[in-house]
């Protein structure tokens, strides 16, 4: 399992800390984020030149809707061990 993490200012968003991370993940590899973390260009742009996935828990409001499938793999993520 690969960990990575940043430390950012309280005023920076999530969507710069994100930007802010290296993301040295092997193609395929999912990231789950909170809500916060909606930035559609940069969700397309991981999946196309990394092969990353960013598994955003979705707002109620949000232009891409989770099958109910899905939000719950997203809300009870695979313990780690």
């Amino acid at each position: 399992m690969s960990v990575e993490f940043v430390v950012m200012p309280g005023s920076a968003s999530d969507v710069r800390a994100l930007n802010a991370l290296p993301l040295n993940l092997p193609p395929g590899s999912e990231v789950y984020t909170d809500a916060a973390y909606t930035d559609y260009t940069a969700e397309d742009d991981l999946e196309e030149t990394s092969q990353i996935f960013l598994k955003v828990m979705r707002k109620k409001n949000s232009k891409r809707q989770d099958e109910p499938c899905h939000q719950y793999i997203k809300q009870h993520p695979p313990a780690l061990h």
